[in-house]
């Protein structure tokens, strides 16, 4: 006697996981030692986000570590959460490609936070992110709450914003002729070069 089994043919596609070692780590964003002559203040207590594009590296790509500015500006510890999107078809953050909650609310002011990834799945369809902050506002009496560092290094606008359900918009600050862009930057852990 024999048993017939009749199987379906179906694709599933699946996430590529690529495994490497002695690969290279690179930072990517704005990566000034100090703080620039501005910075970005929260004051209105809505789930505000602050995202910068990442671009110029080559896939396969882990992100390692995220690093954020605390202004010295800022008053009162506001805990925040980490974001990352991929890029939409229009240009914009487009859909959230972070697999877990990331939320940090010890820092230190006037300097870089650094927040390790290294453990975090990250999914990258192209070699352009977004990757950012989202404020988790508990104090909205304080003059500047979380303060985020901006800088003029870069010569074009890479930040964005988004309050509560709004849209996306590029974050258009100047000094001069030089674009505002706030102090965010990742590691990236590449693939070793050929």
């Amino acid at each position: 006697k024999y048993i017939e089994i009749t199987l379906d043919n179906t694709i599933e596609e699946v996430t590529p996981v690529v495994v490497w070692s002695n690969g290279r780590t690179e930072e990517f964003g704005l990566t000034s030692k100090k703080e620039g002559p501005s910075y970005f203040i929260n004051r209105y207590c809505n789930n505000l986000q602050n995202v910068i594009l990442i671009s110029g590296y080559t896939l396969p790509a882990r992100i390692n570590k995220f690093f954020v500015f605390i202004s010295g500006k800022s008053s009162v510890v506001i805990p925040f959460r980490i974001r990352a999107y991929d890029l939409g078809a229009d240009g914009l953050p487009g859909k959230d490609i972070l697999n877990q909650n990331v939320i940090v609310s010890s820092y230190k002011k006037n300097r870089w936070h650094e927040v390790d990834l290294s453990d975090v799945s990250v999914s990258f369809t192209s070699n352009k992110f977004f990757i950012g902050i989202e404020w988790l506002c508990t104090d909205n009496t304080s003059p500047n709450g979380l303060s985020i560092g901006e800088d003029d290094e870069l010569k074009t606008h890479i930040s964005y914003v988004k309050y509560g359900q709004s849209n996306w918009k590029n974050l258009q600050g100047k000094i001069g002729k030089k674009a505002l862009n706030s102090m965010m930057k990742v590691e990236l852990n590449l693939a070793p070069k050929k």
